[in-house]
């Protein structure tokens, strides 16, 4: 797919179609977690957006985004390739 061109802090939104109560979420570049946000067990609204900073990486890399269900062991995955600048 498309590599996505973004700077060192960049904003992620999810649209979600299932509402489910939610634990964390997480984000992860080169296996290394680089941003955790905590809602608690709390039930989303329908488009839930996270300011992620990169920190001091750049160029190429691969986000893998994880949604963690609170009330089961269930997640959710999306990944993304993008090039920070």
């Amino acid at each position: 797919w498309k590599v996505t061109p973004v700077s060192r802090t960049t904003s992620f939104n999810w649209r979600l179609t299932a509402r489910h109560a939610t634990s964390t979420w997480q984000y992860y570049v080169g296996g290394s977690k680089i941003a955790e946000f905590n809602d608690g067990g709390a039930r989303p609204g329908e488009t839930v957006t996270h300011r992620v900073n990169f920190g001091g990486l750049s160029g190429k890399q691969k986000v893998l985004a994880v949604w963690n269900v609170a009330d089961t062991s269930n997640a959710f995955y999306a990944c993304v390739d993008v090039n920070i600048s």
